[in-house]
């Protein structure tokens, strides 16, 4: 099942001070992945499909092993100081935290980009590449 992208905005579990400070520590051509955690989509140990390697943890350890700073150590945002870095990353997610068709999805995204000005961008790739 697809979590409402439309609503991650008004429902993401970080307060405004927080991405606005965020977002003001943007370069320019920086990117930021904001994702909103679906804990419904795990069990009770925090996996995904019981083994024990598909966790939220790990997503997060990956990501920021793929150069995404986890501002705050909230594990809601991440910044990355490198388009190819952003794009690396999302592109090699582990094919279990994929979209898959009976579960729920692992999270919703957005993608924040400061190009002169800051875009925001409903970012639902990040888990469903195809």
């Amino acid at each position: 099942m697809c979590l409402d992208q439309s609503k991650l905005l008004e429902d993401i579990k970080i307060n405004k001070s927080v991405l606005v400070t965020s977002i003001s520590k943007m370069k320019e051509d920086d990117l930021t992945l904001v994702v909103q955690w679906n804990f419904d989509a795990f069990d009770i140990n925090r996996s995904r499909d019981r083994n024990p390697l598909h966790t939220i943890d790990n997503l997060i350890k990956y990501i920021q092993n793929s150069g995404g700073e986890d501002l705050f150590n909230l594990h809601t945002m991440f910044m990355f100081q490198t388009e190819r870095d952003f794009y690396e990353c999302v592109r090699h997610f582990s094919a279990w935290s994929r979209h898959t068709i009976g579960l729920d999805d692992v999270a919703t995204t957005l993608k924040i980009v400061h190009h002169n000005i800051y875009e925001v961008f409903q970012y639902e790739f990040a888990f469903n590449w195809p």
